[in-house]
């Protein structure tokens, strides 16, 4: 363990001696993803019609995953977003 060095990358993802790793927790779920080969990014949510859904798109998805997103039915856009 002593040897172990942690880091981050350019866009803040964490390293391990090369080995690149993500997290994600939701609720009483969590995954991890590993790759030797570069940086690997993962995501889980817990279905809730309270999550600001629409706003995490804004965010966080590109401009082509908003417009396939794109409705005014929240029924409809939460069944895209998931």
């Amino acid at each position: 363990p002593e040897r172990v060095t942690f880091s981050y990358g350019a866009q803040g993802k964490p390293e391990c001696d090369g080995l690149f790793f993500n997290l994600s927790h939701s609720a009483e779920r969590m995954t991890v993803g590993f790759c030797a080969d570069g940086p690997v990014g993962l995501d889980i949510e817990f279905r809730s019609d309270r999550l600001h859904a629409r706003d995490i798109a804004g965010r966080y998805f590109s401009a082509s995953e908003c417009r396939q997103l794109e409705t005014p039915d929240d029924t409809e856009f939460f069944r895209r977003f998931y």
